[in-house]
């Protein structure tokens, strides 16, 4: 997993009492836990001054830094996963038009949010001289300094930032549970055994599932991962091949404009498809060149213009290859008597279960390191709480299958209440609380920009989450 930086000479951190008890799964360099306590979580009138002296990319203290190919790779990897799978049916909710430009607009967005973010977190770790400040410290040092009415709310900017980063994960590997389970549905019936109950099918996965996430090594899991990443190619070059090979394409069955009461479906599921937010939080920190990142040229932005052409293709021609019928996924719309189709959904079903643990690591680390370990006080037990922690964690993600038991509305859900505030609210709330006051550009335009972002994050928060839910109900 990705490490966080160490103390600098500059700051005179301590280490708090609990971080030398944070052992096993969890790097002493995470890039989600805090170990060190700074001296100030204020802005000096000298730091800001001496701020443009420091510069925290090359004071970060990382063993084995990541090149600026395997970042590509990296992010290009985190970015298509489960989310592309349920494009065309966003499409449906979108329409044609909408779908086309919608997706375009808000990966603008997501590039921009995402650059926001991290450029703030420079200018404090610049601010501060420290090389490294993770999300929640960061939204709490912003509020901390920010408008006067948000002070108070600093003290539960960590928690906040943590409940919705795990809510996201652990929503992740919930709608890969409901997709393996669907697989497996696909594959044995009516072949092996007939009208099964869908519950049956999570049952049988339990406890599998559970093994595969009690590897605490993550170097463990690099050849399962290897292996995920080749089979979900395999998969989705049949996929494209049943698009463009395989039947005529059904136009006449597509909306160029869906009814608006959808879209909020289709933008959740974008969001969900576009926004890693853990993955890019730890490459960016794990960079040997964090500075290639960013920018007009930076990886970030050029991975994910491919990844949203990627997204709009999928979309596009599995939309009109399906039409009304496209099912939740593009790979649960394939033909079901034929056997290179069931391959298919198998293939990409065993590349899902080999990923979930990977998902599931980053909410694991967060609950450990930041609200269990330090309430633990033998030592010894720290190996049954974590555990016990692991097979809580994946329990979640089994009930929440048990509740939404349907791939596209749970990515939709999860898209639309996680990733509005950590991929639209909470960067720009972060940009308008550090820059403030004085730094707010030519007659407070980035403050009202600010403003207008919050407030679109909040609605695709409030409305795309009783979409979802209304639409889970009401089928």
């Amino acid at each position: 997993m990705a490490e966080d930086a160490t103390s600098f000479q500059a700051v005179k951190s301590t280490a708090s009492e609990t971080s030398t008890k944070r052992k096993g799964f969890i790097s002493p360099t995470s890039s989600f836990v805090e170990f060190e306590k700074l001296e100030t979580e204020y802005f000096s009138e000298e730091g800001r001054q001496g701020a443009a002296s420091y510069n925290p990319h090359i004071h970060r203290k990382i063993k084995k830094p990541v090149t600026n190919f395997e970042t590509a790779t990296h992010l290009l990897k985190g970015s298509v996963g489960a989310g592309i799978l349920a494009m065309p049916k966003a499409f449906d909710n979108s329409g044609i038009i909408i779908g086309l430009v919608g997706t375009v607009l808000l990966g603008i967005i997501v590039i921009y949010a995402m650059d926001t973010l991290f450029r703030m977190q420079y200018i404090q770790c610049q601010r501060l001289r420290v090389p490294f400040l993770t999300l929640p410290r960061s939204m709490k040092i912003g509020l901390l300094n920010g408008p006067r009415p948000l002070r108070k709310l600093a003290w539960l900017a960590p928690c906040m930032v943590d409940f919705f980063l795990v809510t996201y994960q652990l929503g992740i590997c919930t709608a890969y549970v409901i997709f393996i389970a669907h697989s497996l549905k696909h594959i044995a019936e009516p072949r092996v055994v007939e009208n099964l109950d869908d519950r049956v099918y999570l049952l049988v996965l339990f406890i599998p599932v559970v093994l595969i996430n009690y590897i605490r090594n993550l170097k463990l899991l690099t050849p399962v991962s290897f292996t995920a990443n080749i089979l979900e190619v395999i998969a989705l070059i049949f996929c494209f091949y049943y698009i463009f090979a395989v039947g005529p394409f059904k136009y006449e069955e597509t909306n160029m404009v869906s009814s608006v009461k959808t879209w909020p479906l289709f933008v959740g599921t974008v969001l969900f498809a576009l926004e890693a937010v853990g993955v890019l939080i730890a490459l960016e920190h794990n960079m040997k060149t964090p500075q290639d990142f960013l920018g007009k040229r930076g990886i970030f932005p050029w991975c994910l213009a491919a990844v949203i052409s990627l997204y709009v293709a999928v979309g596009f021609f599995g939309y009109i290859k399906y039409g009304k019928g496209i099912e939740e996924t593009i790979i649960a719309s394939l033909p079901k008597d034929e056997w290179l189709a069931l391959t298919t959904e198998g293939i990409y079903a065993i590349a899902i279960y080999g990923t979930h643990p990977l998902q599931c690591y980053v909410s694991l680390e967060i609950l450990w390191g930041n609200y269990i370990v330090s309430h633990i006080k033998n030592e010894n037990l720290e190996c049954y709480v974590e555990y016990t922690l692991r097979t809580g964690a994946v329990l979640v993600t089994f009930l929440g299958a048990l509740l939404i038991p349907h791939v596209d509305i749970m990515i939709s859900l999860v898209g639309a209440f996680c990733l509005s505030t950590l991929g639209m609210a909470f960067p720009f709330l972060l940009e308008l609380c550090t820059l403030w006051p004085d730094e707010l550009g030519c007659c407070y335009y980035i403050l009202f920009k600010d403003i207008f972002f919050i407030l679109m994050g909040i609605a695709v928060l409030i409305l795309g989450t009783y979409v979802s839910l209304h639409t889970y109900i009401s089928s």
